[in-house]
């Protein structure tokens, strides 16, 4: 899938009103699904998992603010759909500004931007109503004045949609692609991590893999949730998983740790990382962002997950983060393709990542014409400090042939390219002198 068409997608669904339980939510599964036939499964209205409650389905027929004076209309969800609070109760009356203003919601650091109200659509046993406004807009409106309000919106019972795609390699381990369709009329939050790892999908579906893949379309929080207290599959061979959003906001890239810290996905993702970028960021566990990955690491499921994002720095989320801005203007090719690059790489060296097993003994010549490995520090296209760090290798790293540590262990202790080191090694497997195996 090219930049270009990962763009269109986007452009074709982020202004949809994808909120939990709703039809153009069952619109964009079904949009993607002609691209990668998922399954699609549903998760009736009311039931509760964790304690969490699948809500009803949501639509929204009509909602807007009236000046009674000018009689013009000040807001309407028909402009964007961040304009109505998702899952807001019906309503009708005229009120004063300072009843009305009890039911708005702005962000005053973003004077431009329509906020995300999300929090009704998490709690179905409350019912209130609040209407986005920018802070510009808000000005528009006097203080002294009359409105109508008109909010007609039906709730009825329907199903929670995930999308699921599973990718059967030569092992049962598998690695878990994720992100969230949700957060309607925006880009970052989380539509592009969607079809950034939809893109991966369709690269590994034609592969041959060790590893088998899960990629889930879920809604922030209750999708992964529904989907992990019904799953067919073993979930003890869910062995990792990355979470994506938030890829191109302008900020530099940033690799979020799972929750311990140290797990083997951790290490390899950060070996990665600090291969193919000089400016990324490296954060602890919740510091980016807290979305799915907090499902998957709960108690009892403890999945280790790492997140690749571009969210947050010095303790600030980007600055369209949550509104309307957040669209199709911060778009940026490279960053697109630098997260793909990144996704790419991780799943590669997972996928070449291997136990070394030596079957000789002692200080082997390398330079003998019989073995032919003698590792030149003339070679073209290698720097100096990696020159020398393969020559610390070649000089005690077979010790570490010992069927206990692997390729991306030897690579991260020598401080020496994954790939430089993994092609030598299989070198080194053709001679005989060593075998490789995942477990």
């Amino acid at each position: 899938m090219t930049i270009r068409q990962i763009k269109e997608i986007i452009g074709e669904l982020y202004l949809k009103d994808r909120t939990l339980v709703c039809d153009d939510y069952d619109y964009c599964l079904q949009y993607l699904k002609k691209f990668l036939d998922f399954n699609i499964y549903e998760y009736p209205s009311g039931e509760s998992y964790w304690n969490w409650v699948i809500p009803d389905k949501y639509t929204v027929r009509e909602a807007y603010i009236k000046d009674l004076e000018t009689g013009r209309i000040l807001i309407d969800v028909k402009d964007h759909p961040l304009h109505l609070a998702s899952y807001s109760a019906s309503f009708e009356g005229v009120l004063d500004y300072n009843e009305l203003e009890e039911h708005l919601y702005w962000n005053e650091n973003v004077p431009e931007g329509i906020p995300n109200y999300h929090k009704f659509q998490y709690r179905p046993w409350e019912k209130d109503w609040k209407f986005g406004v920018s802070s510009k807009q808000l000005e528009g409106f006097n203080k002294n004045g009359k409105y109508y309000v008109k909010i007609d919106t039906v709730f009825e019972k329907g199903a929670l949609k995930v999308g699921e795609y599973f990718k059967k390699g030569k092992s049962d381990e598998t690695i878990l692609l994720v992100a969230h369709l949700d957060h309607p009329g925006q880009v970052n939050d989380g539509l592009i991590g969607v079809i950034v790892e939809l893109a991966i999908m369709l690269e590994l579906i034609n592969k041959e893999t060790h590893y088998s893949y899960l990629f889930l379309i879920v809604q922030e929080f209750l999708g992964s949730i529904a989907y992990l207290n019904t799953c067919k599959k073993n979930i003890k061979d869910f062995k990792m998983g990355i979470f994506a959003e938030m890829l191109s906001t302008g900020m530099n890239l940033q690799l979020q740790k799972s929750f311990l810290g140290n797990t083997y996905i951790d290490k390899v993702a950060e070996m990665v990382f600090k291969e193919q970028s000089v400016n990324f960021e490296l954060l602890e566990y919740m510091k980016g962002v807290g979305n799915d990955e907090i499902v998957f690491e709960s108690p009892g499921i403890e999945i280790p997950f790492v997140s690749i994002v571009r969210a947050r720095t010095k303790g600030k989320m980007y600055d369209q983060y949550h509104t309307s801005l957040d669209n199709m203007d911060l778009l940026d090719d490279c960053q697109i393709e630098e997260s793909l690059i990144m996704l790419r790489k991780i799943i590669d060296a997972l996928e070449s990542d291997m136990y070394v097993k030596r079957n000789f003994d002692g200080f082997i010549c390398l330079s003998n014409p019989s073995v032919d490995l003698y590792f030149d520090r003339g070679v073209l296209g290698i720097d100096e400090k990696t020159k020398v760090n393969m020559h610390n290798f070649l000089f005690g790293g077979f010790r570490l042939f010992d069927g206990k540590h692997r390729i991306s262990d030897i690579a991260m202790k020598y401080d020496v390219p994954f790939g430089l080191l993994s092609d030598f090694i299989h070198k080194m497997k053709a001679k005989g002198l060593v075998d490789l195996s995942h477990a």
